[in-house]
């Protein structure tokens, strides 16, 4: 009897659909009278179908995709049927010089990511999580079919990478993982949730369990091939298929996906909710010899009523009470030694924020510096790091033109 598997593996809107034998089913292909398929599942492989994945070289300004990095290939959308053959084309297309390659999706097809997973790790890339701002694209429609047409174009595509906020989740994540060097920006998304399956034969019976238990062994084992911990198999198949798990900075280092000692993202100009303009930085620190704990902070800069002068505020998690919630705060910019005390805090959501008004010439000091300072300080912990401000400069211009007193 011909029998076949539907598989679908979820995360929003994303879906994946794994046949086994001759029998092959797609959103595109009405089912025989005699194959059982819940309604909802083809739904969402219709929707699947909508958004299939795309690959495409992007190019900003230096250093925006790591050291004297200034493109990178882009990989959005759902990893659809045939979404791997289409990658390893595209990759044989662009095989020099090697670029670093940014994911941001929520899912699709399993077997798909792992396929371009061992593509990665065959080609010895590095991968991280991203996604382009085209400068032809209206930044709030980056998924409008105007500004598809600009990515699937076929040429290099003018664009701001940005990695804060950026989402790699289900699928996504297997393909990530077959990168041997994987960077997963602070503030990004990693996120992770069992398989979504259902198996029939084509009469409708369910098919047998063995096929199942076949797939999963597989894809924990893909997991320790890429050197990552299957612990990580372990935790999604914990979480519900509706659902997601966003894994912390310590799940991320513990299962061996990052372990890097610290991180931060590029200067992000980012337009709030209420109009505002500001630009925001986040970093990751390891506090513990072994990197198995990290802190996480953010750093925005935002208009200010006062000319010549923009806001700088800190932003960390709610410490709710205790030494942390003591700490002294100091950061260094240009000759400006900021000091924020505790009085100053105040709780919006789940994060401290903590901020007082900085002159532009400090600003310009510490781009000029390439560096800004920052010390955390309480009886029992002294955390140190220092930030990056390369692209600070641009991403000020842009934040200033949006300023009332400016």
């Amino acid at each position: 009897m011909i029998r076949s598997l539907l598989a679908v593996a979820l995360s929003g809107v994303a879906a994946l659909i794994f046949v086994i034998g001759a029998a092959v089913l797609s959103s595109a292909q009405t089912p025989s009278k005699k194959t059982v398929v819940r309604e909802d599942l083809l739904e969402r492989l219709k929707k699947l179908d909508k958004s299939p994945l795309i690959f495409y070289i992007a190019h900003g300004e230096l250093d925006t995709c790591g050291e004297g990095c200034d493109r990178w290939i882009a990989v959005e959308g759902q990893f659809d049927l045939g979404s791997a053959e289409r990658f390893s084309q595209f990759i044989a297309r662009h095989a020099k010089p090697k670029l670093p390659i940014f994911f941001h999706s929520t899912g699709g097809l399993v077997d798909e990511a792992l396929e371009i997973g061992k593509i990665l790790r065959q080609g010895q890339f590095v991968a991280g999580i991203g996604f382009a701002i085209p400068n032809a694209c209206d930044v709030t429609k980056l998924d409008s079919p105007d500004c598809r047409k600009v990515k699937t174009s076929g040429k290099e595509v003018a664009a701001e990478l940005r990695e804060l906020r950026a989402a790699c989740a289900s699928a996504c994540v297997y393909a990530l993982l077959g990168a041997p060097h994987r960077h997963v920006a602070p503030s990004a998304a990693l996120s992770v949730h069992q398989t979504l399956a259902s198996t029939f034969y084509r009469d409708g019976r369910p098919a047998d369990p063995e096929i199942l238990a076949r797939d999963k062994a597989r894809y924990r084992q893909y997991m320790t091939t890429m050197g990552v911990d299957a612990a990580l198999f372990d935790l999604a198949a914990k979480v519900a298929s509706e659902s997601v798990h966003i894994l912390t900075r310590d799940e991320i280092a513990r299962f061996r996906i990052d372990t890097r000692e610290f991180a931060e993202t590029r200067w992000a100009v980012i337009r709030q909710p209420s109009g505002q303009f500001i630009t925001e930085k986040a970093i990751i620190q390891a506090i513990d010899t072994k990197n198995s704990n990290y802190i996480s902070r953010s750093v925005g800069i935002a208009c200010a009523n006062k000319r010549d002068s923009l806001w700088l505020g800190y932003l960390r998690p709610d410490p709710k009470g205790g030494s942390e919630a003591l700490a002294s705060i100091g950061l260094k910019i240009g000759h400006v030694s900021l000091w924020l005390s505790p009085g100053q805090a105040r709780v919006t959501g789940e994060k401290e924020v903590r901020g007082n008004l900085v002159g532009i010439d400090a600003y310009n000091e510490a781009i000029a510096a390439k560096t800004i300072g920052v010390v955390e300080t309480g009886t029992s912990f002294d955390h140190r790091f220092i930030l990056s401000t390369a692209g600070l400069q641009a991403a000020i211009d842009r934040v200033t033109e949006h300023c009332v007193n400016h």
